[in-house]
């Protein structure tokens, strides 16, 4: 009986651990370096448009655009692989989520009763995390403690 147990014990300990080993790389997804999210905030009035922050890291961007003006305007994002266009009603606000590569983008809006505004994002390629980098260990300045025999 003590055989069977002992038995059934390992078998769940070694199935926790292969679980474990399976589920770790999607829970530290968000900490490697491709898995970057960046928010940014879009801001229409009926004659200009305004970006904060104007860099992000390539990755997913949700862009939240709010429409300050009294009339309704199209929101174009262009850049690197895409195309996008939104209409933003008066006094309402949208969100977009979008795939960014490295490069840059440009944001503009306009209607046929408003010269069209620009704004330029910059796309910047992910960094990698902290942890990723390794310490680099410095050789012996001095001669004293070196033996060249």
């Amino acid at each position: 009986m003590r055989h069977s147990a002992a038995i059934g014990r390992a078998t769940a300990f070694a199935v926790a651990a292969l679980v474990a080993f399976a589920v770790a790389p999607a829970a530290f997804a968000s900490q490697r370096g491709g898995a970057t999210t960046s928010a940014l905030t879009v801001t229409i009035t009926d004659k200009t448009l305004s970006l904060s922050p104007a860099r992000a890291e390539a990755g997913t961007a949700t862009l939240r655009v709010l429409n300050k003006g009294t009339k309704s305007h199209v929101l174009t994002l262009a850049g690197p692989g895409i195309k996008r266009t939104r209409a933003v009603p008066a006094g309402g606000t949208v969100s977009l989520t979008l795939q960014l590569r490295s490069g840059a983008y440009v944001l503009s809006m306009g209607t046929s009763l408003v010269p069209s505004a620009e704004h330029w994002l910059v796309v910047t390629p992910a960094t990698a995390p902290p942890s990723s980098v390794r310490a680099i260990t410095p050789m012996p300045t001095s001669t004293d403690s070196m033996s060249c025999d």
